[in-house]
C-alpha cells in the first residue's frame, strides 16, 4: 500500500511538472508572436493598435487579435497587412475600431474697416493746437514775481498769443489744462500751493483780459514733483519754474 501511494505521488508530480513546462512554453510562444507582430506594426508607426494571441499553440491554430482605435480605414487595412507578414500565424482577427475625427469648419468673418475721416482730421487739428502752444512757450516763458502768483506784464504778449491759439482750437479742444510747476527751492507743500495759484492767475488773465471761455480752462499745481531739468543748477531751476498747457479732447475733469 505504501509503495502504491509513493508511485501515485510520483505520477502526479510528473504530471504537474509537465503542465508547468507546457504552460511556460505556451507563454513563451504567445510572447514571441505578440512581440513579432508589434515590431511589424511599429514599422508603420501604428502604436495605437493593440496585439493579442488566440489559440493554445502546438496543435492549435494561432490567430493574431488586433484591437484599438484608428482614424481611417486605410490605417486599419495596413495594420492587418503588417500583422499577416508574421510567419507561423494562421490568420488575423481584426477587431480594430475606426473613429474618424470630426472636421469643424470655421466660418471666417471679414469685418469691413471703416475709416473715420472726420476723426482723423480732428486728431490732426488737436495735434496742431498742442504743437502751437508748445512752440509759443518754447520761445517765451510766462514770468511771475518772485515767490508770488503774480504774472509779470512782460508776459502779457505771450498770453495774448496763447489766447489766440485756444480760441482757434475751441472747436476740437473740449478743455485745456493749465499746469503750474516750481523748482525745488523752499518747502514742497508751499511749492505745490504756489504752482496751483500761478495756474489760477494765468487762467484769470486769459479769461478777463483776452476773453477766453472759462469753461474750457482747468487748472492744476504740481509743485516741484515734475522737474524737467536739474534743480542743482540756476539754469535748471529756471526751466523747472514753468506753466504748461495740455489739450484734452475728451473733456475730463
Amino acid at each position: 500500500m505504501k509503495k502504491f501511494l509513493l508511485l501515485l505521488s510520483g505520477i502526479i508530480l510528473i504530471g504537474l511538472l509537465s503542465l508547468i513546462c507546457f504552460a511556460n512554453k505556451v507563454d513563451a510562444i504567445k510572447s514571441y508572436f505578440v512581440n513579432k507582430t508589434k515590431s511589424e506594426l511599429s514599422k508603420e508607426s501604428m502604436y495605437s493598435v493593440d496585439v493579442d494571441l488566440r489559440g493554445k499553440g502546438f496543435s492549435t491554430e494561432l490567430w493574431t487579435v488586433l484591437s484599438g482605435v484608428v482614424t481611417d480605414d486605410s490605417i486599419k487595412k495596413k495594420a492587418v497587412e503588417s500583422a499577416s507578414k508574421v510567419d507561423g500565424i494562421f490568420g488575423v482577427d481584426d477587431k480594430i475600431t475606426v473613429v474618424k475625427p470630426k472636421v469643424v469648419k470655421k466660418k471666417i468673418v471679414r469685418e469691413e474697416v471703416k475709416i473715420d475721416t472726420k476723426e482723423i482730421e480732428k486728431n490732426k487739428k488737436i495735434a496742431k493746437c498742442q504743437n502751437d502752444l508748445n512752440e509759443i512757450l518754447s520761445k517765451s516763458k510766462i514770468h511771475f514775481a518772485s515767490s508770488k502768483a503774480v504774472v509779470k506784464e512782460e508776459s502779457y504778449v505771450v498770453l495774448k498769443d496763447i489766447s489766440d491759439v485756444i480760441k482757434e482750437c475751441k472747436e476740437v479742444a473740449k478743455s485745456i489744462m493749465i499746469e503750474g510747476h516750481t523748482d525745488s527751492s523752499g518747502n514742497s507743500k508751499k511749492n505745490m500751493e504756489l504752482s496751483l495759484q500761478r495756474a489760477k492767475a494765468v487762467k484769470k488773465l486769459l479769461v478777463d483780459r483776452y476773453f477766453v471761455d472759462s469753461q474750457m480752462l482747468k487748472v492744476s499745481g504740481f509743485g516741484d514733483s515734475v522737474p524737467i531739468a536739474d534743480n542743482n543748477t540756476t539754469e535748471g531751476r529756471a526751466k523747472n519754474r514753468r506753466i504748461e498747457f495740455k489739450i484734452d479732447d475728451e473733456g475730463d475733469e
